[in-house]
């Protein structure tokens, strides 16, 4: 109930201030592309096979900070063609 409070208040802020907002589909991972980035590095992680928690932290970190940036524009630059997709689907999950 507290979360949709806070919602309606955001809500009424934006409006007050005059801030245009796009109409989303909510938590949708085929909008959210660091879903795509979070898989990927769970993937990189697991190929390590972490066997305890400090091991897993510091494979992550080294992950983190070894990722291509290019992976990320792609998924930026992929926004466009997600958006008709989903729009194509009527808001039902599409292959992203």
């Amino acid at each position: 109930m507290r979360s949709k409070a806070y919602f309606e208040i955001s809500i009424r802020w934006l409006k007050n201030e005059k801030i245009n907002v796009l109409n989303w589909v909510p938590q949708s991972p085929d909008l959210n592309p660091i879903e795509n980035l979070w898989c990927s590095l769970k993937q990189k992680i697991a190929a390590r096979k972490p066997s305890n928690l400090l091991e897993l932290k510091r494979h992550t970190k080294e992950e983190w900070e070894n990722f291509d940036p290019s992976i990320c524009k792609k998924l930026v630059e992929s926004m466009p063609k997600r958006c008709a997709l989903v729009i194509e689907a009527k808001g039902r999950h599409i292959k992203y």
